[in-house]
């Protein structure tokens, strides 16, 4: 998964992953809890942070597909000049 993918999708599940870590603490409120177990904090997603992230979406999109446009001509390529030479 490229990086702004990533990116996006870690921003995207904060808000789940902090109400289900709400929901968890309400839960074991009456349960001995143990300290030592750790969580990880998110960042939150600021407008600004999207719009960044949504530019490196489009710079990989496009690396993505240049690079399979320049592996399909060379496939093509090699495939043309197999033929050429087992049928001349």
């Amino acid at each position: 998964m490229p990086l702004g993918e990533s990116m996006i999708t870690v921003l995207r599940n904060n808000r789940l992953l902090a109400k289900r870590r709400k929901n968890k603490f309400e839960q074991q409120e009456e349960i001995h809890y143990s300290k030592d177990k750790k969580f990880k904090k998110f960042p939150k997603a600021s407008p600004e942070l999207l719009k960044k992230i949504r530019k490196k979406l489009r710079k990989e999109r496009w690396i993505l597909l240049e690079k399979t446009i320049i592996w399909f001509s060379a496939v093509v390529f090699v495939i043309l000049l197999v033929l050429k030479t087992v049928l001349f």
